[in-house]
């Protein structure tokens, strides 16, 4: 029978390394790691008197939540030690899995199987600081649960078409792709938190009635007011619909113009009073500069984007307010945000 134990609270770190003290074929699955976790492996792996014969580390780097200072030292640990430290990434596009989840270690010493799994992580937070749950299972006897823990691994480890070997070339990849990522998530502090609404505004520098506003100018002013630049009832519509902290994307169209220049957030909204069927007053909001695109989104390549061929820009031009999904809005934000600010 299978001896089951738990492994709760903080200090778990002391059951990590238990295991891979047992030595014997080490293999590993977690979704991420970071430096102190892969030293656990690294301080055994280079150590002749361990009882490791192999370590096999398989992580996620899709998620872009490995640092990559860990991944690279993954790299270098596998090109000092070749015979007994591999490692793998898993997920490419198209996985219909797409990301691996597993928290899973497995000591493996001839008949003897032991493995831990739970929710935690090859991390400090996930091994010390978190009160996070495992098991720690030896299989004893029970081959059965023995065999099916190392085949679930092997399963992995050997599907060539979405298990890849992590080299210098792709470490490099990983860590721009992580950067521009983390410049991402730092940006989308200053956005709408989920759940507001949003929204995209058109302006015509080229039209008198726009009085030759433009994306050069509200990148000086940083907060302007609008609702004088567009009339028509749906548009009064939408702007008496605003609230504060609602997203927004600031559109300019025009001679040679046709494309989404940044985003800008809500920070008053029209006064409830405002009506444009009373002496030409239109319902007027207020908003602020946020994230400047480093790649400005135009018209034609959101028409070559499946997911965002259904936007009011594309069937409602006659707009100057219109709606936005979330969906769009995230969509045309990976768009838009690039390695670098303007």
């Amino acid at each position: 029978m299978a001896e089951v134990k738990t492994a709760t609270g903080k200090g778990k770190i002391s059951k990590i390394e238990e295991l891979l003290d047992l030595g014997g074929d080490i293999d590993i699955a977690v979704a991420y790691i970071d430096m102190h976790g892969l030293k656990l492996v690294e301080d055994r792996v280079k150590t002749d008197q361990s009882n490791i014969r192999n370590v096999r580390l398989l992580v996620d780097l899709k998620s872009c939540s490995t640092n990559p200072n860990a991944v690279r030292r993954m790299v270098k640990l596998s090109e000092e030690c070749p015979d007994r430290f591999k490692c793998k990434e898993y997920y490419v596009n198209g996985h219909p899995h797409e990301i691996l989840h597993s928290k899973l270690l497995i000591s493996a010493d001839g008949n003897s199987v032991t493995f831990l799994t739970g929710s935690c992580n090859l991390t400090q937070n996930g091994l010390v600081r978190n009160r996070e749950h495992g098991l720690l299972v030896q299989c004893g006897n029970d081959k059965g649960l023995a065999d099916r823990t190392r085949a679930f691994f092997g399963d992995l480890w050997h599907d060539e078409t979405y298990a890849k070997t992590v080299d210098v070339k792709r470490a490099s990849e990983y860590e721009i792709i992580y950067r521009k990522n983390r410049r991402l998530d730092r940006r989308k502090g200053d956005l709408p938190p989920p759940g507001t609404r949003y929204w995209l505004i058109m302006c015509d520098p080229d039209s008198e009635e726009n009085e030759h506003y433009d994306y050069a100018q509200f990148k000086i002013d940083k907060v302007t007011e609008w609702g004088n630049r567009g009339g028509n009832r749906p548009t009064r519509s939408f702007l008496k619909s605003m609230r504060v902290g609602d997203g927004v994307f600031f559109y300019e169209t025009g001679n040679k113009r046709q494309q989404i220049m940044c985003t800008a957030q809500v920070v008053r909204e029209a006064r409830p009073d405002s009506s444009c069927m009373e002496d030409g007053i239109r319902p007027t909001v207020e908003i602020e500069l946020k994230c400047r695109f480093s790649h400005k989104v135009t018209r034609d390549e959101i028409k070559l984007k499946p997911s965002l061929r259904t936007m009011e820009l594309l069937v409602a031009p006659q707009l100057t307010v219109q709606r936005v999904t979330i969906d769009e809005w995230n969509e045309i934000l990976r768009m838009g945000m690039g390695d670098q600010e303007q």
